[in-house]
C-alpha cells in the first residue's frame, strides 16, 4: 500500500497538522509498527545564519549579560526544548570551569532568539543552537581582550617580591592557568584572578623605568599596556668617608637600596672640588 502525507495547517498549539491519505490501512494486527516517524522521517535541524551583538560592540563582555540575537531557521516551536550555548570557557564564582555555557533565552520564534550571554573568555567562541538535542552549525564570536587602566603600588624594589594589583576590565573568568602577566616581556610570578576588573601577581627582581606591563587572558593579549618603574637607588653610607686624592686603587664601599642584581649595568662617580671621578670596575 502507498500512503500520501498532506500538510493541512498549523494547530493552535504551534504544531503542524498533517493528514495521511491512503487505503486499506488494516488493523493493528496487520500494521503493528506504523508510525509517523517512519512515514515522514525527521524534522530539519536548526540552522544559524548570523549572531547580532549589542549595538556598537565588536565582542562580548567576559562578565556576561550581553543581549545577543541569533538569526536563522528551524528554531523550534513553543513546546520545543531549545538551548543556546556560547563557547566552553565559562566558570562558577570560584573559577571552576563549567561543563556547558548556556545563553539565557528570553524571547524566541522560528527564526530569531534573544538571549543573555554567560560569562566567558577567548577570541574564538562558538555560538550554536540546539533544538530537541539537534545542534545547529556554529558561528564564531569573541569575548573582549583585557583592557588595563591602572596598577598599584607605583614603585617596586629592584629585589622584587612585591605584589602588583592591576585594574581594568575583561580579565576573564578565572579558569586555572588562563592568565599570564608580563613585565618587560618576563612572566610575573603567581598570577591571580581576583574578579572581572582586577588581577595580581608577584613582581620579580628588575631595575629601570618604563617597563611594559601586559596581561593575557585565554591567549588574548591586553588591548593596551601600562609602564612600571623600579625604584631608583638610594645611598645610606660610603666608606671611607675621606680618601687621599693622589692615592690609587682606593676601594670605596657604598651601602644603600635598590642597586639591582649583579647583571645590571651600573656606573659610580665621585665628585668634589669641581672634579668628577669615575669608579672603576663597580661590583
Amino acid at each position: 500500500n502507498r500512503f500520501h502525507i498532506r500538510r493541512t495547517g498549523a494547530a493552535t498549539n504551534g504544531t503542524t497538522r498533517i493528514t495521511v491519505l491512503g487505503s486499506n490501512f488494516g488493523t493493528g494486527s496487520h500494521y503493528p509498527a506504523l508510525s509517523l516517524a517512519a512515514l515522514v522521517g525527521s524534522y530539519r535541524g536548526p540552522s544559524l545564519s548570523s549572531v547580532r551583538l549589542p549595538s556598537g560592540q565588536t565582542g562580548l563582555s567576559t562578565r556576561g549579560g550581553d543581549q545577543i540575537i541569533l538569526i536563522g531557521n528551524n528554531f523550534g516551536t513553543v513546546e520545543s526544548a531549545v538551548n543556546v550555548f556560547v563557547g566552553s570557557q565559562c566558570a562558577d564564582v570560584l573559577g571552576n570551569q563549567l561543563a556547558s555555557c548556556p545563553c539565557a533565552i528570553s524571547q524566541r520564534n522560528q527564526t530569531h532568539i534573544l538571549c543573555s550571554t554567560p560569562n566567558g573568555q577567548g577570541a574564538s567562541t562558538a555560538v550554536r543552537v540546539e533544538v530537541a538535542g539537534i545542534p545547529s552549525n556554529s558561528i564564531t564570536v569573541q569575548y573582549f581582550p583585557p583592557t588595563l587602566t591602572s596598577f598599584s603600588p607605583a614603585l617596586f624594589d629592584t629585589s622584587g617580591g612585591k605584589t602588583v594589583f592591576i585594574s581594568g576590565s575583561n580579565f576573564g573568568v578565572g579558569i586555572a592557568n588562563s592568565i599570564v602577566i608580563r613585565i618587560a616581556g618576563l612572566a610575573c610570578f603567581n598570577p591571580q584572578y581576583l574578579n572581572y576588573t582586577c588581577v595580581s601577581c608577584t613582581v620579580g627582581e628588575g631595575s629601570g623605568s618604563l617597563k611594559a606591563l601586559t596581561v593575557e587572558v585565554a591567549q588574548q593579549l591586553s588591548a593596551n599596556q601600562l609602564f612600571l618603574n623600579y625604584s631608583a637607588p638610594t645611598i645610606s653610607s660610603v666608606v671611607p668617608v675621606v680618601a687621599d686624592s693622589s692615592a690609587a686603587d682606593v676601594i670605596v664601599t657604598i651601602s644603600g637600596n635598590n642597586f639591582g642584581n649583579s647583571a645590571v649595568p651600573r656606573s659610580i662617580t665621585l665628585s668634589g672640588n669641581g672634579v668628577v671621578y669615575a669608579c672603576l670596575s663597580p661590583q
